[in-house]
């Protein structure tokens, strides 16, 4: 660098780079991107990347290039400087459900840029992203690949899509795994994020221009019979998620969550607050069959520290109810190890109930497996049979999407609840 330019701080660096805040001549601040000469040439390669791509998307909500210099004896560019907010503090303001779908959909449109660049950005997280007169900027390309690359670089392994970890060619879908993991940030989990986060790149969004359109409205019903399903399962829905805690609980033998979150209370006022682990299940499932906001965050914050398939399972259902960040590989891990538990079918059921409280769906896929693993299982009882019915019904009306049952389950499903069965089985395409 030269005497242009005056450091005012450090900014970030690692083994590769070093990131700067300085001052020009005429006062106005810049950051400076310098590569380190010993550094290891695939710095250089991405150095040269990140050029390419604030080149070509110079005026599109990110950074100015003010100058490159590029020699055997130093590598380093300057860029504009951006005053503003990085997304994790904007969105720690809670800001209006209203502005936050505007600033994701502009985060949408950003990386539709990049695309139409011919790059995938690859590296979404919230300190990529700030938040600069009332919009959101990128601010970070040293990690984008050409559309069609095999192996990302310099890609944090969190934030690589499967089919990167597993040296595939990766096309724009692969974007989708950072929008999704935002998305959770954003508003919590829901069809929109697990679509996005799917494994299997076909069975995400089409293109971000699907993504976006499922952010701005509902998908309308193409059939009217469904609307009269989704009707009927609303009314199921909200017979278990506001019917008196205590009929539930009666039924269930659960303790009533009230006197749970009363008792844990008074045992913290005493400082003789011992939850052992199978006080934690129980009540965890108290919580969750009367929707216990208040407890969910205790036991969630309290959990015994144990490997135990139970509390894993339960914990993830409490982080359901609460709208945390959850994983979908915990899922996937939990569904995978579901039936070989002794108490499988009571967890079942609190699955399904959880499932369909935060709006979840599974791809089809996943769908296709449980219901052969159940099928293996028939017959089931009445409740399981109408907990699984009930998720079916509600996936049709989200998805649209017909799944074929096996036929010992539909049997069982025809004798044990006949009436829910005929409203999927008239949705029939």
């Amino acid at each position: 660098m030269n005497n242009r330019f005056q450091p005012i701080k450090l900014l970030k660096e690692n083994p590769g780079c070093r990131v700067i805040l300085a001052s020009q001549n005429d006062g106005r601040k810049v950051v400076i991107k310098e590569v380190k000469l010993q550094a290891h040439e695939v710095w250089f390669s991405q150095f040269r990347m990140e050029v390419q791509v604030l080149q070509a998307l110079e005026g599109n909500f990110v950074p100015s290039l003010f100058g490159v210099h590029d020699s055997p004896g130093a590598c380093w560019l300057v860029e504009e400087y951006l005053e503003g907010i990085d997304l994790a503090a904007w969105l720690q303001s809670n800001p209006s459900k209203a502005l936050r779908r505007q600033i994701f959909l502009e985060i949408l449109e950003r990386i539709q840029s990049v695309h139409e660049a011919g790059y995938l950005y690859l590296d979404l997280k919230p300190e990529n992203i700030l938040i600069h007169e009332g919009h959101a900027w990128l601010i970070d390309f040293n990690a984008c690949m050409p559309i069609g690359s095999i192996r990302p670089i310099l890609v944090n392994r969190d934030s690589l899509p499967p089919e990167g970890l597993e040296g595939k060619r990766m096309n724009e879908k692969a974007d989708q795994i950072g929008l999704g993991k935002l998305y959770l940030l954003f508003f919590g989990p829901s069809s929109i994020a697990w679509t996005a986060l799917s494994r299997n790149p076909n069975h995400r969004f089409r293109n971000l221009d699907v993504f976006a359109a499922q952010i701005r409205k509902p998908p309308k019903l193409k059939v009217a019979l469904m609307a009269s399903a989704t009707g009927l399962l609303c009314i199921g829905v909200m017979i278990w998620l506001f019917y008196p805690a205590s009929t539930n609980a009666a039924n269930s033998k659960l303790p009533d969550a009230v006197k749970v979150c009363e008792e844990l209370k008074n045992e913290l006022k005493t400082g003789s607050l011992v939850l052992s682990e199978s006080e934690w299940i129980i009540d965890a499932r108290s919580c969750l069959e009367a929707s216990h906001l208040s407890l969910a965050g205790f036991l969630h914050e309290h959990k015994p520290d144990t490997e135990s398939f139970q509390v894993e399972f339960y914990d993830f259902l409490l982080g359901l109810l609460l709208s945390s960040d959850v994983s979908i590989a915990q899922l996937d891990s939990l569904l995978e190890r579901l039936f070989q538990q002794a108490g499988w079918v009571e967890q079942f059921k609190d699955l399904c109930k959880g499932l369909m409280q935060a709006r979840i769906i599974l791809d089809p896929d996943q769908i296709h497996q449980l219901l052969i693993v159940l099928d293996a299982h028939c017959p089931l009882d009445d409740e399981s049979c109408t907990c699984l019915m009930n998720y079916l019904l509600t996936c049709l009306s989200r998805r649209n999407h017909w799944i074929e049952l096996p036929e010992n389950l539909e049997a069982n499903l025809v004798q044990s609840c006949p009436d829910l069965y005929e409203l999927y089985a008239r949705t029939k395409p």
